[in-house]
């Protein structure tokens, strides 16, 4: 049983130098594929988008509160409660998930996870967008949509 170089074992764990190697061959004829740095470059991109997305999402929300509340047809003098939800939940989500998805991700894959996260985030805000109700319900599903995109902006653990 010959031993492929680009693994350290026959148990497929790679070995530490088969990821400092960038024409590691894999056999007479075979086309080696490098990630080397255009894959970095995109990883990094992608992720500066997401946390951008992210921290921007955390801002305006505060900002864009006035707003909100026209929208859904509440007075927040009247209904502080639905502000502190919004603002607040967002951030307990979070930050009570990031450590278990963190640990899940360690166990099923970052990237997989991470694409499950944005996906989750990307649905949150869509269904913050399309809110049909108006009044206490309308608040409530504000406050549900965000819960969903903190689930989502706590998923891709870094």
């Amino acid at each position: 049983m010959a031993i492929d170089p680009r693994y350290g074992d026959n148990h497929g764990s790679p070995s530490p130098v088969a990821f400092l190697r960038r024409d590691t061959p894999a056999g007479p004829g075979a086309v080696t594929q490098r990630k080397g740095i255009d894959y970095k470059w995109i990883v990094l991109s992608i992720t500066t988008v997401e946390m951008f997305m992210v921290s921007v999402n955390g801002s305006i929300t505060l900002i864009s509160l006035p707003a909100i509340f026209n929208g859904i047809n509440i007075d927040p003098f009247t209904s502080f409660q639905y502000i502190l939800w919004m603002l607040m939940g967002y951030g307990i989500v979070t930050a009570t998930l990031v450590l278990s998805f963190g640990r899940l991700s360690d166990m099923y894959g970052r990237v997989r996870l991470y694409n499950i996260g944005f996906a989750i985030f990307t649905v949150g805000s869509t269904l913050l967008f399309y809110t049909p109700n108006t009044g206490d319900a309308g608040a409530i599903e504000v406050i549900i949509f965000r819960l969903i995109q903190a689930v989502g902006a706590a998923l891709p653990p870094l």
